[in-house]
């Protein structure tokens, strides 16, 4: 049996240390390979938009018949996992990760989530790992297009 993001993977990000910080030191992809295996039967859909506060949004749709689920440190902040263009290529420089935990949040069915992007520019890739809710199929999804 397969470990995936609550059993196995994603406890190595969040109980590390106590506080909340950005992890470099791994290889996001390296850690997240077999959780991202199978993918979920159908992608979300991400359209970028302007927040109320001029800040960047990323409005996540689920567009399956069933719920699907991620984890963060509030419905709008779930957990990235960054890549920077260095060194012409693309590299997985960081995730977040926090010592007091994550929840985990849901996204109805054909329902959508608004999160909140950091300040990124076009070198900056910024993906969240959806899964369903028996976390035996995932997906890193692109919440921005630089």
């Amino acid at each position: 049996m397969k470990c995936l993001l609550g059993t196995c993977i994603l406890p190595l990000f969040i109980l590390c240390v106590s506080g909340c910080s950005t992890g470099t030191s791994m290889g996001w992809r390296k850690l997240l390979k077999e959780a991202a295996e199978p993918p979920l039967p159908q992608l979300p859909t991400v359209q970028l938009i302007q927040g109320t506060d001029g800040q960047r949004v990323a409005k996540v749709t689920n567009r399956m018949d069933q719920p699907i689920y991620y984890y963060g440190s509030k419905a709008t902040s779930p957990s990235t996992y960054v890549e920077e263009y260095k060194w012409g290529r693309w590299v997985d420089t960081s995730f977040d990760w926090c010592g007091t935990g994550k929840s985990k949040y849901t996204i109805p069915s054909h329902g959508s989530q608004e999160f909140h992007l950091f300040d990124f520019d076009r070198h900056t890739r910024i993906y969240a790992l959806f899964s369903t809710s028996d976390e035996k199929a995932a997906s890193l999804i692109l919440l921005n297009f630089p």
